[in-house]
């Protein structure tokens, strides 16, 4: 069981890596308005860190969300996250969403904000989504200093739709 994780989550954070790399080319190529969400030189934890789970706070839910096209949402509230000590502390954000478009060409994205900056850098795009359901999902990390942050994930829908059965974990993590 343990085995499996570690290689599904090995798995995840390669899938990850490849989809946030595509999304911010297609940010930057596309002119439309994620480019302003786009930023450059995030923060990020040190590599090849140890570090301890500190605390998870969890926002999900099965209701129904009208997602108008071309506007971002806010899925879940504005949740408070503490950085225990004097240090810092890397906030993992682990988000899925279910979604059903209003066309078969439409493509949708899931942004997480730390203290009103994009945990990736930018919106990831999940792809296409049809006049059927669709899940995707994101895991993505971002440094922050001791004290007091907010952190809230919105959907964005080109071409608009609908968001249910969502679930996002936002963990601390020391040192």
């Amino acid at each position: 069981m343990i085995k499996f994780n570690l290689v599904s989550l090995a798995i995840g954070a390669l899938i990850t890596a490849a989809v946030g790399v595509d999304a911010q080319a297609a940010h930057k190529a596309s002119n439309g308005p994620l480019d302003r969400q786009f930023l450059r030189g995030q923060p990020q934890p040190p590599a090849g860190a140890a570090f301890k789970l500190k605390l998870t706070y969890r926002n999900a839910s099965n209701s129904t969300i009208s997602v108008p096209a071309a506007t971002f949402v806010p899925v879940d509230a504005l949740t408070q996250i503490k950085c225990p000590g004097s240090g810092t502390c890397t906030i993992v954000a682990e988000t899925s969403s279910q979604v059903l478009g209003v066309s078969t060409s439409g493509r949708w994205a899931i942004c997480t904000y730390v203290d009103s900056i994009p945990i990736n850098g930018s919106c990831i795009w999940q792809g296409q989504v049809a006049d059927d359901w669709v899940i995707g999902s994101n895991r993505a990390n971002y440094a922050v200093s001791a004290g007091n942050h907010q952190i809230q994930s919105f959907i964005y829908m080109v071409q608009g739709g609908s968001l249910t059965n969502y679930q996002f974990d936002y963990s601390v993590f020391i040192p």
